[in-house]
């Protein structure tokens, strides 16, 4: 986990004015690096819990850490941990006033003169004493693994990645997580938003990680194939919920219940489809007495279920369908209908 060092215990932060001043810097890089100076020490650095602190989103604070790398404000040098295999280290090294070329090329130096092996590689427990400059603060005495302090008066902060090396993403960042990595593997142009995220960290409480996999692919595949833009396809991954529970329901149906279910349905569609010809052949014979084409005779309780309906301002469809129902209720009700 990164973490930044700073000497001070007061509740204030004294920031060079060449930093506040630069018009080189958008406000929201000025406004990082003054919210990265203030934190005290043994603080971890991590991007979304600053993105917490703040209206931007992840990737908006990856963009203003990548201004002030370009600034030369921040720079970053990757290394691997003393002991262990397969596992390296992002080094963080941020500064009020840009770091030259010359110190650039000396911190690399000092931090990664033991580069050949991460098994055989050996961290010196103190930095070059040289005299630190002014407009820099001073840090600690030492570095090491798993904290940052530092007697360059520039602020240190290490990154541990885990033991599976996971790469950079597009933008030259660590990968976060294995979900980040998927996307980057199997969808293309879908970044691994702040409420992407979210949205994962809530299936995974309930699906399988192949279940997750599976939403995203098909999520993904279903809105290219209806030509939806990149961003709306982003959204529906994040929104999720309907997806979700329409593909994976989270209560179990127990199996005699649905065969149950499937008999009740099949028993009501075919009492529709009854009514329904029942009712067609009774309109038929209303429409042929009323055309004085037909000798039949309308039921006489139908007929007059169809008067009261229409005195209610119904239509004669209408009419007929609403007191074919209830005909076919009370005929059922008194076994004149088989259902």
């Amino acid at each position: 986990m990164a973490k930044i060092f700073n000497k001070t215990k007061k509740e204030f932060t004294q920031i060079n004015n060449q930093l506040l001043t630069n018009s080189d810097l958008t406000f929201g890089a000025r406004g990082l690096i003054g919210l990265m100076l203030s934190r005290p020490e043994e603080w971890e650095f991590n991007m979304d819990e600053i993105a917490s602190n703040t209206k931007e989103s992840y990737y908006a604070v990856q963009k203003l850490i990548k201004e002030l790398e370009t600034n030369k404000y921040l720079f970053r040098i990757k290394r691997g941990v003393p002991g262990k295999k397969s596992t390296f280290e992002w080094l963080y090294f941020l500064n009020e006033v840009p770091f030259s070329d010359l110190d650039i090329k000396e911190i690399e130096e000092e931090y990664l003169k033991n580069k050949g092996s991460n098994d055989n590689a050996k961290m010196t427990s103190s930095l070059p004493t040289t005299t630190p400059i002014s407009d820099r603060r001073k840090m600690g005495s030492y570095i090491n693994t798993y904290t940052c302090k530092n007697t360059y008066v520039n602020k240190t902060c290490n990154m541990s990645i885990s033991k599976n090396n996971l790469g950079t993403n597009k933008k030259g960042f660590p990968i976060k997580d294995k979900w980040e990595k998927f996307l980057i593997d199997n969808i293309s142009g879908i970044d691994y938003q702040t409420n992407i995220q979210k949205q994962i960290r809530k299936l995974e409480k309930n699906w399988s990680e192949k279940q997750i996999q599976d939403y995203l692919l098909e999520t993904y595949a279903s809105g290219i194939k209806q030509n939806l833009s990149l961003g709306l396809i982003a959204k529906l991954i994040a929104n999720g919920k309907r997806i979700r529970e329409n593909k994976y329901p989270e209560k179990k149906v127990n199996k005699q219940n649905t065969i149950e279910t499937k008999e009740l349905i099949a028993a009501k569609n075919i009492s529709i489809e009854k009514t329904k010809k029942y009712l067609s052949e009774q309109n038929k014979v209303k429409v042929e007495i009323l055309n004085g084409t037909s000798n039949s005779k309308m039921d006489p309780l139908l007929e007059t279920l169809i008067q009261k309906y229409k005195d209610m301002g119904l239509g004669l469809g209408s009419a007929t369908m609403k007191a074919g129902a209830e005909f076919y209720n009370l005929q059922k009700s008194q076994g004149s209908i088989n259902a």
